[in-house]
């Protein structure tokens, strides 16, 4: 039975939670209004936003192309992967880019794109260049873009990863096995 690309991802998750020791690295997917009430509902369980942040949260749906190689599963090209992490409204652009991005954001968004190159059920061209484009989106929380019910979820910081192309293939042995 093949793996689940959602399932896939949130592996890829957790190694890059390991590999930098982060004491949580919280996984969500789903359209983004579905995504937005889930953190609504977790922050709401949560004693502090930094036990659910930062977050990786992919955002459905997910086409995946079959048939078209006979060797590989699927070819997926994933619409947005987004990284985000709480920051402060005070802060301005230069305040968000050293302790937002380059702290915490730059650093889990490396390392899940290698982890991601790394699992056995991932194919890329070349495991160092995985064709996709970055945003940095410095004023999500001044803008309320994550926003449940007219509330905003959070005030975070984020990049945004769009058009992540990869084939999928389905092995015996699992990414926790490695």
């Amino acid at each position: 039975m093949s793996m689940y690309l959602i399932d896939i991802l949130n592996e890829v998750t957790e190694k890059t939670r390991l590999k930098l020791q982060l004491g949580s690295l919280t996984y969500v997917f789903g359209p983004m209004s579905e995504i937005v009430a889930k953190l609504a509902q977790l922050a709401s369980n949560a004693t502090t936003a930094e036990t659910l942040y930062p977050i990786v949260a992919v955002v459905s749906d997910i086409e995946e192309k079959k048939g078209e190689k006979p060797e590989l599963d699927s070819h997926v090209t994933l619409p947005a992967v987004l990284f985000a992490c709480t920051t402060l409204r005070e802060w301005n652009a230069e305040d968000r880019y050293l302790n937002s991005f380059k702290v915490t954001l730059q650093p889990i968004y490396e390392e899940w794109m290698k982890q991601l190159s790394m699992h056995p059920n991932i194919v890329v061209e070349d495991r160092a260049l995985i064709k996709h484009s970055k945003t940095d989106r410095l004023y999500w929380g001044k803008s309320g873009l994550w926003v449940n019910g007219g509330q905003a979820v959070e005030l975070l910081d984020c990049i945004e990863v769009n058009s992540v192309d990869m084939w999928t293939k389905n092995v015996c042995k699992t990414f926790k096995n490695l």
